[in-house]
């Protein structure tokens, strides 16, 4: 969420150029994409992208 992006990213943000801020943001997201989420039934983003895409292949086949 935006509430937390902000609280954990974008409050301590401090980059010295603009290939360290997209490391960062690489380093967050593939950190944030990997916590447990309440509203996703307390499984991560990452895992509910691959039960949606695992979905999705067995209606197409």
């Amino acid at each position: 969420s935006h509430r937390n992006d902000q609280n954990r990213f974008y409050n301590y943000l401090s980059f010295y150029s603009y290939d360290d801020l997209l490391k960062q943001m690489k380093t967050y997201l593939k950190r944030s994409n990997n916590i447990p989420m309440q509203v996703l039934g307390w499984i991560s983003p990452i895992e509910k992208r691959n039960q949606l895409k695992y979905n999705i292949q067995q209606l197409t086949f």
